[in-house]
């Protein structure tokens, strides 16, 4: 065979073998053989090898592994019990000398000999155990109370089971080495207590330990290992477990309360960490992976005081929990600064959204509760702004702009107690091109950061619910949007969902203006589908027999073609039947795997960021600007007011629809009282009112004098000696006379017979929404929707209840809409609106507010700031 060279082989195998079966599916590979090289080496090596073992001949004494024993064998014999991976012969001897024992042969894999010591043995004079590659199990129970030293079991790489117990205990044997034994599968240390440590690093197919019964300080175990059962003494100091797939945690038990001072966990998902860190009370260095936990932070701040271990294996300071942390309430910056600190291998995660929510089902004003900080009507207490909300109102400033390049504004922000300093303190000029003796600084502008938003409508409970990010990025929640070809279709049908219908046909009614449609809802936690306004007709979940589980149904005023129900799923269902009307548009079915009430709305918006006067608009020197030390400019149609800001350049605007919703949406949410005018005040009762009576203020807001009447003109404040004082003006969220002294044109916004249209500056859509029709009328609710609409829908409430604030419309086609009204009047709040005038009226209580939407650079370069040339 030697006379055919390797090539050959190897090609013949080719054409007799592998080419048949790829080419013809005929399979000889069972005849293919090769060279059988290795067969043939592994044959003469194996029985050389077992010869070697018979005659003590050859290299058969350097396969062994040497034991120092300290003990008088011949007074009392001892034995240790060898089980064999192979036929082979075992014996045990001296270093030098013939062996004291030889050729004891285990016929077989399984075959167990015994080895006895008789002689009288002291700890300098190891004795060698011959064969120790052949080894598979070593029970070292007889003779382990005599072992010595150190227990060096590398030769035996063909070990799976070890008992080295001591039933007396012993303290003589203080190390144990297993580094090449890496088909070890079980190994027993019980009674050994001279072990302080036991490396089972290398050791990856080692699925049980006992060291229960000894001193032990610190195990390595094997990371990626195929640990099941672990059973480990109170003295552990140290404990590692990385990636043990297999160990679970009732298999994981101690001797008594463990001494752990270091806990490491790493990625071994049977192994609940927090309940064995409460087994180990004295842990100071902790290091868990694989953390996906949410909450308030009551966890993270369990840990504040604790250390950590970090990647490296080194004790650090902090704790090294790694993962992710999902706040289910916002954290003020500070407190999650501090976390942050403290976890630095932890993506701690802020919630995407804080939400507001509005009961439709009560008049007061003061129906609004904060649901981050439970705070509000449904928590009958005081309403506090927090979080998100919170976040968008510290990065709103009153600025100075200056329009330095086409569709681009530079801004910097004035000081928030006083907006007559620049917020480093250098004096600012709020009075433009009529300063006596200061040169021309740019407009008194508001600025108004990106944000996210999207609105809710509950029209079952009878509520609905405001949204607010102040994150750059937000995700959509984790869902399934369903849309008509992916649902079963009955056409011309409708659900009943009375109660004296307990299944789907039963339902089932004949109605040519409605379709039901069947969707499957199993595995998720909230539905939301297109609805029709009927208490009569709705939606049923069903079982997997098509029994009723679960019915909703709504009958709400505000309720129109595009709009929906949603509740949560039962829990055994497994579909929804709903009806929607076979003539209007479909949106599209959604099911979402959270329980959150913002998961309802998969789609969010943002608002871009923007500038908007802090006061009225004024025309002067041929252009219009938002200064100070003047009256508002009164007497123009909204189309000339449109036609100043476009001949000031791209992107100037009077304040539009959007930005009119947006300032009115914060302010609720901020204040949690709808009635905006008993917050802050009426206004100013004249139309030429000097603008800039607030300066001083900054951004602090004035506040309605509880002494007088409702309407009564004016904005107070207390001053440093806690006196209450008239400012003439209102502050609201930073805005001068908001509502009061002269009404606001709106730019983009126009409504034909009662329909408003719009462009959403932030998504380019452009978007209808019909409102109410009673002219003259207290609001009672405000559109909503996705967008947060705050157009007007049904009316007839009174001066004290829900808004507080009235609407003007006409069934005409054409009409401008002004936001707010004009004198001090108690119906000009933040919500008031008319839409009944065209676009060439003009009144001497009708001015605008002048606004930009485009390019915009914040600095806060003071210096930079005034030495920039504006172009407009």
């Amino acid at each position: 065979m030697g006379e055919w060279c390797e090539r050959i082989y190897n090609k013949d195998g080719e054409y007799k073998y592998i080419l048949p079966l790829i080419e013809e599916g005929r399979d000889y590979l069972y005849a293919l053989q090769g060279s059988r090289y290795a067969h043939r080496t592994y044959t003469i090596v194996n029985r050389f090898n077992l010869l070697d073992s018979e005659y003590c001949a050859g290299t058969y004494r350097d396969d062994a592994f040497p034991v120092y024993f300290s003990y008088n064998f011949a007074a009392n014999p001892r034995s240790m019990k060898i089980t064999a991976a192979e036929r082979f012969c075992f014996g045990y001897g001296y270093t030098n000398g013939d062996p004291t024992v030889s050729g004891l042969r285990a016929n077989g894999q399984g075959d167990e000999i015994t080895l006895t010591f008789k002689q009288n043995l002291i700890i300098n004079d190891p004795q060698n155990i011959y064969g120790a590659s052949r080894i598979q199990s070593l029970n070292l129970t007889d003779i382990s109370h005599a072992i010595v030293g150190t227990l060096n079991l590398n030769k035996c790489i063909r070990l799976r089971n070890l008992d080295a117990s001591c039933s007396t205990g012993q303290k003589a044997l203080t190390g144990l080495i297993l580094e090449n034994c890496r088909n070890l599968r079980s190994l027993d240390v019980n009674g050994l207590n001279g072990l302080t440590s036991l490396n089972l690093a290398e050791n990856r197919k080692l699925e049980t330990l006992d060291a229960a019964d000894t001193q032990l300080t610190n195990v390595i175990f094997a990371q990626g290992g195929t640990m099941s059962t672990a059973k480990l003494p109170a003295s552990l100091q140290t404990l590692e477990l990385r990636y043990l797939q297999n160990l679970a945690p009732d298999a994981l038990t101690f001797s008594g309360t463990p001494a752990v001072t270091r806990l490491v966990v790493d990625n071994c998902p049977l192994i609940d960490w927090q309940t064995l860190l409460n087994r180990c009370p004295s842990t100071t260095y902790l290091r868990v992976t694989g953390i996906d936990e949410s909450g308030r932070g009551e966890l993270l701040r369990k840990f504040l005081t604790m250390k950590g271990v970090d990647e490296n294996g080194n004790n650090v300071t902090t704790c090294r929990l790694v993962g992710t942390y999902q706040l289910t309430k916002y954290l003020e910056e500070s407190e999650f600064n501090e976390l942050q600190a403290h976890f630095p291998e932890l993506n701690i995660k802020q919630p995407e959204w804080t939400v507001i929510k509005y009961d439709e089902t009560v008049s007061d004003s003061k129906n609004i509760s904060n649901l981050d900080n439970e705070t509000g009507y449904d928590y009958d207490n005081t309403f506090k702004p927090s979080a998100h909300v919170a976040a968008i109102m510290a990065k709103r400033h009153r600025v100075m702009a200056k329009y330095v390049a086409s569709g681009k504004m530079l801004v910097c922000p004035l000081d928030d107690t006083d907006s007559r300093r620049y917020h480093d303190g250098t004096e600012a000029n709020t009075q433009g091109f009529n300063h006596p003796t200061k040169a021309d600084e740019g407009d008194f502008m508001m600025y108004e950061p990106d944000r996210w938003c999207k609105g809710i409508d509950d029209f079952i409970n009878r509520c609905h619910y405001h949204c607010f990010s102040s994150l750059k990025a937000v995700t959509q929640p984790e869902g399934r949007k369903l849309y008509p070809e992916d649902m079963e279709l009955h056409d011309r049908a409708a659900c009943r969902v009375a109660t004296t219908y307990t299944t789907f046909d039963d339902c089932l009614a004949v109605y040519d203006d409605y379709r039901v449609y069947v969707a499957p809802v199993k595995g998720y936690k909230q539905a939301r589908w297109p609805a029709v306004n009927s208490s009569v007709y709705g939606a049923v979940f069903l079982d997997a027999d098509n029994n009723v589980v679960g019915r909703a149904a709504a009958n709400s005023g505000r309720m129109t073609e595009g709009s929906y129900l949603f509740t949560s799923v039962p829990a055994n269902a497994e579909k929804i039947a709903f009806t929607c009307r076979a003539d209007a548009p479909f949106s599209f079915v959604w099911l979402t795997t959270s329980p959150e009430i913002h998961a309802i709305e998969p789609d969010a918006w943002r608002t871009g960021q923007w500038l908007a006067g802090v006061v009225k608009a004024y025309y002067g020197n041929l252009q219009i600007r938002s200064i100070t030390g003047v009256s508002a400019t009164v007497s123009v149609s909204q189309s000339q007011f449109v036609d100043y800001c476009r001949r000031r350049g791209e992107g100037f605007t009077p304040i539009t629809y959007p930005m009119h919703r947006d300032i009115a949406c914060l302010f609720w949410a901020n204040y949690g009282d709808r009635d905006s005018s008993s917050v802050c005040g009426y206004g100013s009762g004249s139309n030429t009112t000097v603008q800039g009576l607030t300066a001083f203020l900054g951004m602090k807001d004035t506040i309605a004098n509880p002494a007088n009447a409702i309407g009564a003109a004016g904005g107070w404040y207390y001053d440093d000696t806690q006196t209450l004082r008239n400012a003439t003006s209102i502050n609201a969220i930073g805005y001068e006379n908001l509502w009061g002294n002269v009404a606001e044109w709106m730019g983009g916004v126009t409504s034909d017979y009662y329909v408003w249209k719009f462009t959403e500056y932030g998504t380019g859509e452009e978007r209808t929404v019909k409102s109410g029709t009673i002219s003259d009328s207290w609001i009672t609710e405000l559109h909503n929707g996705r967008f947060m609409d705050v157009v007007p829908v049904l009316l007839n409430a009174t001066e004290t209840t829900h808004y507080g604030d009235k609407f003007w419309c006409s069934n005409s086609s054409a009409r401008v809409v002004c936001r707010s009204s004009d004198s001090a009047y108690s119906y000009a709040g933040v919500s008031c609106a008319v839409a009944s005038y065209d676009s060439s009226s003009a009144t001497a209580w009708s001015g605008s507010r002048l606004a930009f939407i485009g390019e915009i650079e914040y600095t806060l370069n003071v210096a930079a700031f005034l030495e920039a040339e504006a172009i407009a």
